[in-house]
């Protein structure tokens, strides 16, 4: 699909890619994140100054949106919660019953044990996810597959 448009913004502590893509004449906006990791206590307050960033631009939404990335957090992070909390956007893998499916680590000899990769939606509908092997990354990947819910 065609980008209407593409820019690098900062978001919280970190760049995030904003993009617009046109989908049979319906532009979709598409957010790439990647806030901090918040296993370090010193590293806890930039990690939640980045989800309230990506928050901040989920509550301005105005049409179909999908945001997307390693958000360092599983549903049971409440500040990962916050995110869906009264924005309207869905986590992909459980709307489509994978919401336990896992995506981090894949390193050994620990297994993977958590889902920390997400794709959250507003205005669209998931129709399928697939993760995948990602060669030389320490989490699993994933493909979906979503269609954009018509008039929104």
């Amino acid at each position: 699909f065609p980008f209407a448009s593409v820019e690098v913004r900062r978001l919280g502590t970190v760049d995030a890619v904003d993009a617009v893509v046109v989908v049979d004449g319906q532009p979709v906006r598409v957010l790439v994140v990647h806030p901090n990791a918040g296993v370090d206590p010193r590293d806890v307050d930039r990690w939640e100054r980045d989800l309230d960033a990506v928050h901040d631009v989920m509550r301005t939404v105005d049409g179909p949106m999908a945001v997307i990335g390693d958000f360092n957090a599983s549903r049971w992070h409440p500040p990962f919660r916050d995110l869906l909390r009264g924005t309207g956007f869905h986590d992909v893998h459980e709307w489509l019953g994978a919401g336990f499916s896992r995506s981090w680590p894949i390193a050994e000899p620990v297994p993977a044990f958590v889902r920390i990769d997400h794709a959250l939606v507003d205005g669209l509908v998931p129709m399928a996810v697939t993760d995948i092997d990602t060669p030389g990354s320490d989490h699993r990947g994933y493909v979906t597959t979503l269609a954009v819910v018509p008039g929104t």
